[in-house]
């Protein structure tokens, strides 16, 4: 950081004042493991920030925020964030999550990116939303079976044309989560 222009001792005494660091290990004094890497955890708890929906139809309180940042690269490994959400006049509990992995150096450069990233959500769709999901993953069944009786020309004419818009929907529809690589 010094070597950044940020002068040492500008926001305090990183041993009475674990917060004034810049360095994740003083903040929070622990280490965790995600995937296998040593990551420092960061949590902030009762946090109750308010993020309004544009629309005006409610909004997320954000109560916690955890972030795990890999203890030798220095970049992010897990983010989770807890909250509730508010919409069409009804309020639930949320979590959403996001794991970068992978990481390598991109061809031609210096940047360190994740090759792999998932997000989770949960709490995020309504009663109605969790029918119509239920709705959808047996019309999906219903396809599967239907393929498999295909003859074996048709069923891959079939999955040349629709098999990554059919990878997606079971991704959606097996509860949301799904992997995407990094472009």
């Amino acid at each position: 950081m010094n070597a950044a222009g940020f002068q040492a001792g500008l926001l305090g005494d990183p041993g009475t004042d674990p917060w004034a660091s810049t360095d994740p290990r003083v903040m929070m004094g622990g280490a965790e493991t995600i995937e296998g890497i040593s990551a420092a955890h960061i949590r902030a708890e009762g946090l109750n920030r308010q993020l309004s929906d544009p629309a005006g139809g409610g909004g997320m309180i954000v109560t916690a925020v955890s972030l795990w940042i890999d203890a030798q690269q220095c970049v992010p490994l897990k983010l989770a964030i807890d909250g509730t959400l508010t919409a069409d006049g009804q309020t639930r509990s949320i979590s959403i999550e996001r794991i970068d992995s992978g990481y390598a150096t991109v061809a031609g450069s210096s940047m360190y990116e994740p090759y792999r990233q998932v997000m989770r959500m949960r709490g995020i769709l309504t009663a109605a939303q969790q029918r119509e999901m239920g709705e959808a993953q047996a019309k999906l069944a219903d396809l599967e079976t239907r393929l498999k009786q295909m003859p074996p020309g048709q069923r891959d004419m079939v999955m040349r044309q629709m098999g990554p818009q059919i990878a997606t929907m079971k991704g959606m529809a097996s509860g949301g989560t799904g992997a995407r690589a990094a472009a």
